[in-house]
């Protein structure tokens, strides 16, 4: 709490102040890493002749988890207070005081939790986990073959094989032949690979021998 009696009395001073307090003294932080910390606050406030303006740090410290390989990290906070006092509770700017002290404890709990870090990274450059046996690749490679391919990409390397394209009905190559050509064709019968004929119905169009698709 800051007294605001000494303030009140000249317009324009500038007041220092420095305290500390337990992180459970805020309330109901116990979801946060710096629960069982020690909150440290430090900062300056003055009457501005209609208002008590406070300006100051929050220091706190807490262990959080790596988004990419799940270590933890020690993490050293340091976030800006910066608020404004006044009597007229109609004003929604403004938080108001009893005109004797000012009770920051919910300006810092609020600050810390509108402040807590989305993303948490034990360096720059993490490499994180591997995706297949889970090795932490900080630590080194891992013993995984490097050409596997994503099973999200699976399906274009489906497209890619001819054998998996005739089974999944992807229309093959007809070595130049277009899908739905009008246009009659004449294919030499091969009786070495009879399976590879490419039949021309009534029509004129070319059936794929493998998909059977015109």
């Amino acid at each position: 709490k800051l007294q605001v009696e000494e303030a009140l009395k000249e317009s324009g001073e500038v007041i220092s102040f420095s305290f500390e307090m337990p992180a459970a003294e805020l309330g109901d932080v116990d979801e946060f890493p710096w629960k069982d910390a020690t909150v440290a606050i430090d900062g300056t406030y003055g009457f501005d002749g209609n208002h008590i303006v406070v300006h100051g740090n929050i220091r706190v410290s807490g262990g959080y988890t790596c988004s990419r390989c799940l270590s933890p990290v020690l993490v050293d906070r340091n976030e800006t207070l910066s608020e404004v006092y006044g009597t007229e509770a109609e004003l929604p700017e403004e938080i108001a005081y009893n005109g004797e002290y000012i009770d920051l404890t919910e300006t810092i709990r609020e600050t810390l939790i509108l402040s807590e870090p989305m993303r948490v990274l034990c360096r720059p450059d993490c490499k994180g986990l591997c995706p297949q046996c889970g090795a932490n690749l900080n630590d080194g490679p891992c013993s995984c073959p490097t050409d596997k391919i994503d099973p999200r990409l699976e399906v274009l390397a489906q497209l890619c094989d001819p054998k998996k394209s005739a089974r999944n009905n992807v229309p093959c190559d007809l070595g130049g032949a277009e899908h739905g050509s009008t246009e009659e064709q004449i294919i030499p019968d091969s009786s070495e690979d009879a399976s590879r004929k490419l039949e021309i119905d009534r029509t004129g169009y070319v059936e794929c021998p493998q998909c059977h698709e015109a």
